[in-house]
């Protein structure tokens, strides 16, 4: 427009040259922030997405996971051999096993990222140190476990594990074999070091999968002829047994009354539940000082006197997208979820009424037992008792007041 002129109502003032170039630049940089935000959340709602299914996924194998994957590894190997002696040059099974191996071990990997997180979805990095605490402590215990075992048991377990390393081990030697083939192929590369490590890691394979399995036979052969060879793991019919029983004690039992508990666990009749309770009778723990001392120490003493009901510990149940994901305290023969509570106030009462009321919609394989741990008989009835027996109406609960007080 020239210079003086007055606009003209209603029609814009063309703008100059630079300002276009500007206002073009700005507009694109927005589109582009725009862009790149909804791209983040795309990913984040993927990456949500992949976590969730990795950890229903490594729930779902709970109790499975060692057996699946040395049972993947078991067939990648046995590809993998076959394989190398008939078409050395073109493995095509050798590597779609081998991907889906991988595929396997990444999927549990992320779940234990996915553990990290709180019942509810969220990160903190307390919550990851406690979290890693745990575990440690877990590991700490798999070895303690394994000094209070008998030779068989230890022979067993030791061949196990030699077994279960050796297959993991030569099935993902499988990706160094892969990437030798593919430098040869492609490259015209050979690779000396990666063929050395690859004839190591087949010899040390097969000389750990042979005595494993030796291992695991003289312990197999040796329990099978003990009196530790009971079992306490029960069918669905046993499982609504157990529920029955459960419903017909009494809705609170105090462990420092021994002989009534005794009592009671010799007309129970069920070997399950007699067993536990006799267990929890016996029960004084030493040194523990919270719940997870308190834990630990039940689970070894459940695991030197009912080796047969394989207890656990932290055992994921649930499913977060239904509100009812948790991890129990303890569970024995796969049928009773324990929940343990240290001492017992108005804030730890309703957070125990709380977890019991959301295990019983996520868990149906038996009754739960809400044990608490330092505190008396009176306090008890105070805060739980009728609570207790009014959920009893509808579901097999029970409390047991054991450990020291």
């Amino acid at each position: 427009m020239p210079s003086g002129a007055i606009p003209t109502p209603g029609v814009a003032t063309p703008l100059p040259p630079s300002a276009r170039v500007a206002n073009a630049a700005g507009k694109a940089i927005s589109h582009a922030v725009l862009a790149g935000v909804e791209g983040t959340r795309q990913v984040g709602h993927l990456g949500y997405w992949f976590l969730v299914t990795a950890d229903r996924f490594d729930a779902w194998l709970y109790g499975k996971r060692a057996q699946v994957v040395s049972v993947f590894a078991f067939l990648t190997v046995v590809v993998t051999t076959v394989e190398q002696h008939d078409n050395p040059r073109a493995p095509l099974f050798t590597a779609v096993t081998t991907g889906l191996f991988s595929l396997l071990l990444f999927l549990l990997g992320v779940a234990r990222i996915g553990a990290l997180r709180g019942d509810d979805g969220s990160w903190s990095f307390g919550l990851a140190a406690d979290r890693v605490a745990t575990a440690w402590q877990g590991v700490a215990e798999q070895f303690s476990a394994f000094g209070d075992m008998k030779g068989p048991e230890q022979a067993k377990a030791l061949g196990r594990g030699l077994m279960v390393i050796a297959l993991v081990g030569l099935a993902l030697r499988n990706i160094a074999l892969l990437l030798s083939i593919m430098a040869d192929e492609f490259f015209a590369l050979t690779v000396d070091v990666a063929r050395s490590i690859d004839e190591t890691m087949m010899t040390a394979g097969h000389w750990a999968l042979g005595a494993g399995l030796i291992l695991w036979i003289l312990g197999w052969l040796r329990l099978r002829t003990s009196p530790e060879s009971k079992r306490l793991l029960l069918d669905a019919r046993e499982r609504e047994q157990l529920r029955a029983v459960a419903s017909a004690l009494p809705a609170v039992i105090d462990c420092s009354d021994r002989a009534r508990t005794l009592e009671l666990a010799g007309r129970i009749g069920h070997p399950v539940m007699k067993a536990l309770l006799e267990v929890l009778v016996t029960w004084q723990p030493r040194g523990a000082e919270n719940e997870a001392d308190y834990q630990a120490s039940l689970f070894r003493k459940l695991r030197r006197e009912m080796p047969g009901a394989n207890p656990e510990r932290e055992r994921p149940i649930g499913d977060r997208a239904q509100g009812t994901n948790g991890r129990a305290d303890l569970v024995v023969s796969d049928s009773v979820l324990i929940e343990m509570k240290k001492g017992l106030t108005t804030t730890t009462a309703q957070r125990a009424l709380g977890q019991i009321q959301m295990y019983l919609r996520a868990w149906d394989r038996g009754p739960v037992m809400l044990l608490v741990c330092e505190a008396d008989a009176a306090t008890v009835q105070t805060f739980l008792a009728r609570e207790i027996e009014e959920i009893r109406r509808r579901a097999p609960v029970l409390m047991v007041l054991a450990g020291r007080r």
